[in-house]
């Protein structure tokens, strides 16, 4: 396991979890957090946020570790008034592509994918909000 540092961990897990992503067969445009989206009404996408949960000491001392809970929330949009089966669908598939107990790595970022979830289908006038949960652990150097 690479133990980086608070300063590397969170700009190299935001990368390793996007390149994992990017795999993704059949994925929709993807709204980045922080940069400029503008979506187009009938177009499926993806909006992406990282959430850091909390950072708790493991070890101290000389070789003491943190370790990091941290939250990436994937909230799929599509289109409304054509079912919900695409939808459904690719929330599976990026649930399969970070399945619990695999690791990611990137740089100085090891994370351990603990748990995923879906939620409900959320209806709007113009859009299906449906939101997958990804819960990360990793550490950084203390």
């Amino acid at each position: 396991m690479t133990i980086g540092s608070v300063e590397t961990f969170f700009p190299d897990l935001r990368a390793g979890m996007r390149q994992r992503l990017l795999t993704l067969a059949g994925l929709p445009a993807v709204a980045w957090e922080d940069v400029a989206y503008r979506p187009v009404k009938g177009t499926p996408y993806i909006s992406e946020v990282v959430i850091p949960v909390s950072g708790q000491v493991r070890g101290t001392g000389r070789g003491g570790y943190l370790a990091h809970d941290v939250m990436v929330n994937l909230t799929l949009h599509y289109p409304s008034g054509v079912g919900t089966l695409a939808i459904e669908q690719m929330a599976g598939k990026i649930m399969n592509l970070f399945s619990p107990g695999m690791a990611i790595s990137y740089s100085t970022a090891s994370v351990i994918i603990d748990q995923v979830e879906r939620g409900g289908i959320i209806t709007e006038a113009d859009w299906l909000g449906l939101l997958v949960s990804i819960s990360i652990v990793g550490h950084t150097a203390n």
